[in-house]
């Protein structure tokens, strides 16, 4: 399928479009949809990242049959996993499993996927550090051959490195709970006990975790916890 066109860019919208960042099973992994589990380690190394950029259907006849059938898919970017070299090595990623994820350059690698493949949202930001590969970030030969179609800055002030992305696996396997404070000002009126109850129940339902099994709790439980 060839999609000749830029999606929302005569659009006339007040912001940004929406184009948010997902994980999803890549038809590289060989794993079955029924099966594919992100709990399991040699699931998740599979997996694959992305942004969303366009939701459509699309109505797709095969010759010899008798009507069309409607396709639910999704345009998107993917995200490569970034190998940094072995003298600047990533602590977030090899201790924690926050790896880093670039685009791909000069040209972004680019799908047309089924709906059913997203297996949900992925936390993922720009790297706050740096927000694309930086100087000697592909320095020598495995590194370039583990980084393919990736670039990285050529001075300090360039700005035509691959960009980088930062996975937070943390917030995707447990989570964040919202700590329920007392109100301790004066100004300010104190909350009864029921809608403190009400504050905690709340907190305890937090949205996008995709790794939580029923009656899994959401909080981590290694000891070194970031």
């Amino acid at each position: 399928m060839l999609i000749r066109a830029q999606p929302f860019v005569e659009l006339a919208y007040h912001g940004a479009p929406r184009q948010d960042y997902i994980a999803w099973r890549t038809p590289y992994s060989n794993v079955p949809d029924d099966v594919f589990d992100p709990a399991l380690p040699a699931h998740l190394s599979v997996m694959g990242y992305g942004r969303a950029i366009l939701f459509f259907k699309a109505r797709i006849h095969t010759p010899g049959t008798d009507q069309p059938e409607v396709h639910d898919l999704a345009f998107i970017e993917e995200l490569w996993r970034y190998s940094p070299p072995k003298t600047q090595p990533d602590q977030l990623d090899s201790q924690y499993g926050c790896t880093l994820l670039y685009s791909t350059s000069p040209s972004s690698s680019y799908y047309v996927i089924a709906t059913s493949s997203i297996l949900g949202p992925a936390a993922i930001t720009r790297n706050p550090s740096h927000p694309r590969i930086p100087v000697g970030g592909l320095h020598g030969a495995a590194c370039k051959a583990a980084n393919p179609h990736a670039r990285a800055d050529r001075t300090r002030d360039d700005e035509s490195g691959s960009p980088l992305h930062r996975l937070n696996i943390w917030h995707m396997m447990w989570g964040s709970m919202i700590a329920v404070q007392p109100l301790t000002y004066p100004t300010v009126v104190p909350l009864t006990s029921a809608r403190v109850e009400a504050n905690k129940k709340r907190s305890q339902q937090v949205p996008g975790c995709l790794f939580r099994a029923p009656g899994q709790s959401y909080l981590p439980t290694p000891s070194n916890s970031p």
